[in-house]
This record gives structure tokens, sequence and C-alpha cells, in this order.
């Protein structure tokens, strides 16, 4: 395990090895690339990412010291953290981590603004037509609200949010401006 225990001593740990320590991905140009990118260029770190196919393989080389640092889910990552082969710094998100509710959030602990969210929606063909698209967005907002749906999201952390299609729309719009944003700023290359 890197030699920290939070996330202030990462970052002192950091700067102290500007471009020596190894973050790893789930690819160039990935949600966890980009967040990884945001993170070091808020903090003023600089660390070289190595990228894996998978969030699964992240953990994987992260409990086996083959990379130092990286970003995982709660709920992938709270096993290896109680295990023992983890070490949890941070919570990305600017809300505490039900599963983690001891960890503070990096936004907290030196990575101010920092609010890196990951979250999953459903899509359909752009040619749907609206009456199918209704019922769809009917049925899935019906079920995001029951109590199963909603115990079954909290029992791994995390929380259905049920919005109207044009929200959801509005949601992807801004998340693009704001990852667009981030790409400039952070000088990130999405290729190799």
């Amino acid at each position: 395990l890197l030699p920290v225990r939070n996330f202030q001593e990462y970052l002192a740990y950091a700067k102290a090895k500007p471009g020596v320590l190894n973050f790893g991905t789930t690819g160039i140009g990935s949600a966890t690339h980009l967040g990884g990118a945001w993170l070091h260029a808020t903090t003023g770190t600089r660390v070289t990412y190595v990228p894996f196919k998978g969030a699964g393989e992240v953990l994987v080389a992260l409990a086996a010291g083959h990379v130092d640092v990286g970003f995982g889910s709660t709920t992938s990552s709270v096993p290896y953290v109680k295990a023992g082969k983890l070490r949890a710094l941070g919570v990305a998100n600017a809300e505490r981590a039900t599963l983690l509710p001891d960890i503070a959030p990096l936004a907290e602990q030196g990575a101010p603004g920092f609010d890196y969210v990951q979250w999953m929606g459903v899509f359909a063909p752009a040619a749907l037509p609206v009456p199918i698209l209704t019922r769809l967005n009917s049925e899935i907002v019906g079920l995001a609200k029951t109590p199963d749906v909603i115990k079954r999201f909290a029992d791994i952390g995390e929380r259905p949010i049920a919005s109207t299609p044009d929200e959801f729309r509005q949601l992807v719009a801004s998340e693009v401006q704001r990852w667009r944003k981030i790409v400039d700023e952070t000088g990130t290359q999405l290729q190799d």
C-alpha cells in the first residue's frame, strides 16, 4: 500500500514526487481518467495514468500494489477496504458515502470544488415514438420510487433518481459541457 493514511498525506506525497505515482484508470479518456486529471489539476499534483480494461482490473492492480492510486465505486471498493487490501483516502463526490461514513469527501480535504459523480441512465433510440418514450419513462420512474428498489440501491450505497426525459437530456448536456471544460483546462489527451 501507498505509505499514506489520508488524502492530506497523499497530497504531500504526490507533491514531493511529481509524476512518479501511478493512477489506475479504466482507459484513456474514460470517466476515471478525466476524474483523475480533474483531481490532480485541482490539487496541483501530477501523476502517471495507467489505463486498464475495466474497473475490476484497476481494483485488483491497486490491491496488488501495481498502481498507487485510483478511483473505485463505493460498492466494489468497500470489500477491499474492509479486508484491509485498500485504504479509502476520500470520497470523490461532495457528499459522504453511506457505506464509508467516516471518510470525508476530497473537496473537504484539499480539493476544493471537486465533485466527481458517476451516474447511469437509460437511453433509447432517438427515433423512438413519443408515446413509447413516455410509457417507458413512466414505468422506470415508478420502479425507481418503489421501497424495494430504493432499499436495494441504498444497500449498495447508491440512490435511484427519477427524472423526466427533458431533465435527463439537460443533465447529459450539462455533463458534456463540464467534461469538455475539464479536458480543455487540464490538457488531457483522449487518445494514445
